[in-house]
């Protein structure tokens, strides 16, 4: 499972835009604004996040951080544990192998639910 960061990726939200719909995925705006820690999750679905202002802050499951700001690309894999933290606040482009009405609920799946 796989987690990239690619700094300085794009530089507009037509950028982001326009790569998404390349890819062949689904584009869904989302702003993050957290003042505590979500809880430790996984997606049953692929996902790659442009951030267009601010930073995303990423927690791991072994206690790693990553963090970047606007013009970073994100990629991350089906099945990846994480959490976002305190203090992120971005507005973004995520782009989904799924379409986002069809995705399985809960979104966030509990640690405890890992196939």
């Amino acid at each position: 499972m796989a987690f990239v960061i690619s700094e300085g990726h794009f530089r507009t939200e037509e950028d982001a835009y326009a790569e998404i719909a390349r890819m062949g995925w689904h584009a869904l705006p989302r702003t993050f604004d957290l003042a505590q820690d979500s809880e430790l999750h996984w997606h049953d679905f692929n996902a790659v996040v442009f951030v267009l202002e601010g930073t995303a802050i990423i927690g791991f499951e072994d206690g790693s951080v990553q963090q970047c700001g606007a013009g970073a690309r994100v990629t991350a894999t089906a099945g990846m544990v994480h959490q976002e933290l305190k203090g992120t606040n971005y507005r973004g482009i995520f782009g989904y192998d799924v379409d986002p009405g069809n995705r399985t609920l809960p979104i966030n799946k509990p640690v405890a639910a890992i196939a």
